[in-house]
């Protein structure tokens, strides 16, 4: 068995490998031989020896073998490696951000056993995370499900981390215990402040800031998140298929986007953006420090909408 798997949902991958092994190890017991390498730092020539011999304690042998894309083997090498390997060889190659315009990817790609995990869409992790609160032993309603994925972000593995964390807590999750228990992510808080600048509640974008600063967040990052929210803002607002295809945004963003806006002219949408621009560009000529132009930027915005 030859397996590739890549991708950039690193999360999905590694519960793919622990299946994996887990079946081999549950039908060999003790007698299973499993090995794992890095080719980025393994010796090739000695790793190959390796994998070509047959096992020696056991009936059949499990290697993960990670990172091929960008290591110093070769296309001929990897030709080489899937022809001679033992039929008691079981060989998974696994790449997290390959490179696909290489050679080897594009080898490994095409195997039979290859198979692509991309990360699991915004709008359907809150029923991802019902089934895994289901499996911890919690229930979760889909809109606390969906107030979860808000709040701390869309990284599987932190919301499974979470959802353990929250299950221990009683046999219901509530957005009362996410909001006790669960830290906000930088993109939750980064949206509430463009939502408090949307709603020209001026106290409370200077409060959000502030927080954001004291839990050590850059003004780049800062300003950053906020020129992304402004501009999902603007293209919701605009509604041009063109233009939401061309920035690949999802329909979640959007759906929260158009939300956020309700209510909102597009001029004075256009203007704050206009704005966020302009202290963006002040800060990388220098004209301005960051922390002035954001906590400027904050001020002018109040002003504008008040």
């Amino acid at each position: 068995m030859i397996l590739y798997l890549y991708g950039d949902n690193s999360y999905a991958i590694n519960r793919q490998l622990a299946a994996i092994k887990g079946k081999y190890l549950d039908k060999t017991g003790q007698d299973g031989d499993f090995s794992s390498y890095d080719l980025k730092n393994a010796d090739i020539n000695g790793l190959l020896a390796d994998l070509r011999a047959l096992p020696m304690f056991s009936t059949s042998r499990l290697v993960f073998a990670e990172n091929a894309v960008g290591s110093k083997l070769s296309v001929e090498q990897i030709d080489g490696l899937i022809s001679d390997l033992p039929e008691s060889t079981n060989l998974v190659f696994v790449d997290y951000t390959p490179d696909k315009r290489t050679s080897i990817f594009k080898k490994l790609a095409g195997l039979k056993g290859a198979k692509r995990f991309d990360r699991l869409p915004a709008d359907k992790l809150p029923q991802w995370v019902v089934a895994e609160a289901k499996k911890a032993g919690a229930k979760i309603d889909y809109g606390v499900a969906r107030y979860l994925v808000e709040h701390v972000g869309a990284d599987q593995w932190l919301l499974y981390n979470e959802i353990q964390k929250l299950s221990q807590a009683g046999a219901e999750i509530t957005k009362q215990t996410i909001q006790s228990l669960s830290s906000p992510s930088f993109e939750s808080t980064a949206f509430q402040l463009a939502e408090a600048l949307i709603k020209r509640d001026l106290k409370k974008s200077l409060e959000i800031y502030d927080g954001l600063k004291l839990q050590g967040s850059a003004d780049q990052m800062i300003q950053g998140a906020i020129i992304y929210q402004y501009r999902t803002i603007l293209l919701a607002t605009l509604d041009d298929s063109e233009l939401l295809a061309a920035y690949k945004l999802g329909s979640y963003p959007i759906q929260k986007a158009r939300a956020l806006s309700r209510g909102v002219g597009l001029d004075q949408i256009k203007s704050a953006y206009h704005k966020i621009a302009q202290a963006d560009l002040a800060v990388k000529t220098g004209e301005l420090p960051a922390t002035e132009a954001m906590q400027g930027l904050i001020y002018e915005i109040g002003r504008a909408h008040v």
